[in-house]
């Protein structure tokens, strides 16, 4: 995907307005219908055992939302971290997506073949705010859904990627899952999301993966255990794992 936007000429200067301006088109083409569909959940996690260093309990707290409309969908997420501890206050990260049906948007209709039941433009805002970094990271490319038995979905996304504070750029593959399952009565699902990035600038190649496990209490609130993995973070050589209790309420 890099490849070729380099090729038709794209001057990655202008990446992040491009990013924005793709996602006010997106939004703007049906601002009637962005609400129409959707669903928020609120999910608190808990670890002592983030990288290994010593650090002290976390708590974080995620707030998700899923909205669809006439041609195509929007996710966002925000987390919060070290809640109740003041020292390390006002570190969140947040991400945006929305997808365009290009389906929908030329010939009324999914563009489906094989196992992709659709294929999407998609911009994404990201940003990050701690103590040591303020920064937006824009990302733009492609997407798919597809349709893998079992599966609530799965979606494939191949981004070109863009942090205005390194030279360059670089290429994204994201992948979010939902599968569901049962074991006797109670209802459980394997969730999650990967993201793997080439190094861009003075940034080194990173890998973030994070699967959950949780099981179904009842249809507003599940309980169970995500696994984070994020290789190479902030710099090479650099790994940090995690086992982390999770609570979740969908509302």
């Amino acid at each position: 995907m890099l490849s070729v936007l380099k090729n038709v000429g794209m001057d990655f200067r202008h990446f992040p307005a491009l990013v924005l301006a793709s996602c006010v088109i997106v939004l703007g083409l049906s601002p009637a219908r962005v609400l129409a569909q959707g669903n928020k959940q609120l999910e608190l996690l808990y670890s002592d055992a983030f990288d290994g260093r010593g650090r002290e309990d976390q708590m974080i707290a995620t707030y998700k939302q899923n909205n669809t409309w006439s041609v195509g969908d929007s996710f966002l997420f925000l987390d919060i971290a070290h809640l109740g501890n003041i020292e390390n206050g006002g570190n969140f990260y947040f991400e945006w997506q929305p997808r365009l049906s290009l389906g929908q948007l030329f010939r009324d209709a999914p563009l489906a073949f094989g196992p992709f039941s659709d294929v999407f433009f998609m911009a994404e805002i990201d940003r990050v705010h701690n103590k040591r970094v303020h920064n937006n990271i824009y990302l733009a490319g492609l997407s798919s859904n597809l349709a893998l038995p079992g599966f609530r979905f799965f979606k494939f996304s191949l981004l070109a990627r863009n942090d205005p504070t390194q030279p360059g750029s670089a290429g994204q593959i994201t992948l979010s899952w939902n599968y569901p399952f049962t074991l006797g009565s109670q209802q459980f699902s394997i969730e999650g999301f990967l993201d793997s990035a080439g190094s861009e600038g003075n940034a080194s190649n990173f890998t973030i993966v994070q699967p959950q496990f949780l099981w179904t209490y009842n249809e507003l609130l599940k309980f169970g255990l995500e696994y984070n993995y994020w290789h190479n973070k902030g710099r090479a050589g650099f790994n940090e794992t995690a086992w982390q209790l999770m609570m979740r309420f969908t509302f």
